[in-house]
């Protein structure tokens, strides 16, 4: 069957099914009557759409998990699939490696080894905290934006008892790891020398802004609007001999995940 025919199929229990194991069991049983390389698609629109959408919650899904089977197989499981994900957090794969890795290793190891337990591990991918991995392919701070910068994110965190997971994290990785993350407790932006560092409300929605301005030398953290901590730029100079304070890194931008080190 094509996979836009799965996919489309995906969508509809999305959007008329509660998002649970029974849920989960019934994708997982669409996704494997798919070849193998469009299996990996299937699961990644899953696991990045579904807490984004919108169920009416019109279908009822028999359930052919037994709630023993889901306490069973989330105790067995739940803490090797975070360690799992965390090993490739580790190795900074790219988002389709990301994805391409988890689904290999929720079908072949050997704490998955039925149908069951594989629907759990994909139910317990909606519960981690680190799921969804997305990679932004843009690095802002490549160059050290000499002519300034201005990065924009407005969203909800929800602290559900891992406080330094991360909303964002554009960090280098290496010490003093330069550029910006938000947790959900704050909001960090490092340059080499400097860094300013705001506390932030929990299940709240956020708007921050991190603003780079040469011209006056400051660089700034806004909370909804608000300026809430600057701190002074090193900048001097003019012409070819002027000097920057700086934030130059190569990492990428991700979202909900952390690359390795923390700042």
């Amino acid at each position: 069957m094509s996979k836009s025919v799965n996919l489309e199929k995906i969508k509809f229990l999305m959007a008329h099914a509660e998002a649970n194991v029974d849920l989960c069991m019934a994708v997982y049983q669409i996704i494997s009557t798919e070849e193998a390389d469009k299996q990996i698609e299937l699961f990644q629109y899953f696991v990045t759409n579904i807490m984004d959408a919108e169920s009416d919650e019109s279908l009822e899904i028999p359930s052919l998990v037994e709630t023993e089977q889901i306490i069973e197989y989330s105790e067995l499981g739940f803490f090797v699939l975070e360690d799992f994900i965390k090993s490739l957090y580790q190795k900074q794969v790219s988002e389709s490696v990301f994805y391409e890795q988890l689904w290999e290793f929720i079908q072949k190891d050997y704490h998955f080894d039925n149908d069951v337990a594989r629907a759990v591990a994909i139910f317990n991918c909606l519960r981690s905290m680190n799921v969804p991995y997305v990679e932004i392919d843009m690095t802002p701070y490549k160059d050290n934006v000499k002519l300034g910068s201005t990065i924009e994110i407005q969203f909800t965190s929800e602290n559900i008892g891992l406080e330094e997971a991360r909303v964002l994290d554009y960090t280098g990785i290496e010490a003093p790891n330069k550029g910006i993350y938000i947790n959900t407790l704050e909001t960090k932006l490092t340059s080499l020398t400097s860094n300013g560092k705001v506390a932030l409300d929990e299940d709240t929605e956020t708007r921050l802004t991190y603003v780079i301005d040469r011209d006056n030398k400051f660089a700034k953290i806004y909370v909804d609007g608000v300026l809430c901590r600057a701190f002074y730029l090193s900048d001097s100079g003019s012409g070819v001999n002027k000097l920057y304070e700086d934030f130059t890194h190569s990492e990428k931008i991700y979202l909900n995940s952390e690359k390795g080190k923390k700042n």
